[in-house]
């Protein structure tokens, strides 16, 4: 099915997703009246379903024959997840149902936000007077309560702290979306974020993915304004540049102008992510040349940001590392990438070790806590940090030949 007639068919689906929820609040008059105005973000992309594989027979090799603006045609979700094929994990993955998931996420989402907008016009100052905070801090209840959408508590560590790839890596579950669309486990900042963008864009929320030093967040960018948001916690945080610029690696003017550190992604960059944590796994898994063809793939997705050309020099030293035996591989740490592995893997076991005395907390930054907790919550939950501090720096991703033609569902 060519991208035109996807379209057609998201239009005629759009349609009958226009429900007037609104009136629920029929008994509030002029907030009913209010809510009308809100209405293009209320109705639902319904990229679901109609965009399967199945249907339209998509696989990796042929997204990534896709130049960015026909990528932004395919649900990041469905990115996300043909990524993901073939790796330990995905076993049992079927996209058809993941699709439909995210699709009922979307309708939920959509049903209690408009059920409980009346408290933004009733109170706007405790939402920050910003209609796209409210709308995010809903969606991010509704994932999280009922959905069960939180951090795999098995995959969290403190800040600056790395676990071992081969075990960050080790399952897919933890870091491609479809392990947050089955048995519940959890996710990570590398699925989280993804999760939210998938169910959000389905709602038409004008929402981006956004990168920092090891970590990724949501940015919420409209006409009224630009709020970044932090999704990989318990409840709803929301920062500005600054803190990522400092959190939860420091970053050089440099390393933000030459990584694209802090800029709303395309969706080429983000299948440049997407690709890089595929080549993480298959280097967890020791497939070695099939991790670097993932690598390779990530850097010619985004030739333009120095860190997949960084990321693949180190793939390539790892994969030397244990096909040949040299050279040595680099650290985990994506501030050592510049020096030479024997000095790096010094630097880092002193650093690891003065974190692990000082509690893995760099000295000056604070940790974060839940600015403002979920609304309307069943029970209380306390604001958590949480990050995995091994996304985008031991990940230097790239596309295996052999992997990609892997059934749809396995």
């Amino acid at each position: 099915m060519s991208i035109n007639s996807r379209k057609k068919e998201q239009l005629a689906h759009r349609a009958f997703s226009r429900f007037p929820w609104f009136k629920v609040l029929a008994g509030l008059g002029g907030v009913a009246i209010a809510l009308v105005c809100f209405a293009p973000f209320s109705s639902p992309r319904q990229q679901g379903i109609e965009v399967t594989v199945e249907k339209n027979e998509l696989s990796l090799p042929s997204i990534l024959q896709m130049n960015s603006q026909q990528l932004d045609d395919v649900d990041i979700g469905l990115r996300n997840m043909l990524c993901a094929q073939g790796l330990p994990g995905s076993e049992q993955m079927n996209v058809d149902a993941c699709m439909k998931k995210l699709d009922s996420m979307a309708l939920r989402a959509k049903v209690e936000t408009d059920r409980s907008f009346h408290r933004f016009f009733e109170n706007p100052a405790e939402f920050h007077h910003s209609q796209g905070y409210f709308r995010m801090l809903m969606l991010v209840t509704v994932l999280q309560q009922d959905f069960g959408a939180v951090y795999n508590p098995e995959r969290v560590t403190p800040v600056g702290v790395f676990e071992p790839n081969a075990r960050f890596f080790a399952d897919s579950r933890d870091v491609f979306v479809h392990g947050l669309l089955g048995e519940g486990r959890g996710g990570t900042c590398a699925s989280l974020p993804i999760l939210t963008l998938a169910v959000g864009r389905r709602l038409n929320y004008p929402l981006a993915l956004v990168s920092a030093q090891n970590h990724l967040f949501v940015r919420w960018n409209d006409e009224r304004e630009m709020r970044n948001f932090e999704v990989s916690c318990i409840g709803l945080n929301t920062y500005p540049d600054d803190h990522y610029r400092k959190w939860p690696y420091p970053m050089t003017e440099t390393e933000e102008k030459e990584n694209h550190f802090l800029r709303s992604m395309s969706a080429a960059e983000e299948m440049a992510v997407f690709l890089s944590i595929r080549g993480a796994c298959l280097m967890a898994a020791n497939r070695c040349k099939e991790s670097l063809g993932a690598y390779r793939a990530a850097r010619d997705m985004a030739p333009h940001i120095r860190l997949y050309h960084l990321i693949l020099a180190q793939a390539e030293r790892e994969a030397n590392l244990r096909l040949f035996g040299t050279p040595a591989g680099m650290p985990p740490d994506p501030t050592l990438r510049d020096e030479t592995p024997e000095i790096a893997w010094i630097l880092y076991n002193q650093n690891q070790r003065a974190r692990g005395a000082n509690s893995a907390m760099i000295p000056g930054i604070s940790t974060p806590t839940t600015a403002v907790p979920v609304p309307f919550q069943k029970t209380t939950l306390p604001g958590q940090p949480m990050h995995d501090s091994n996304i985008l720096d031991q990940t230097s991703p790239s596309l295996q030949s052999n992997s990609t033609s892997q059934p749809r569902n396995q």
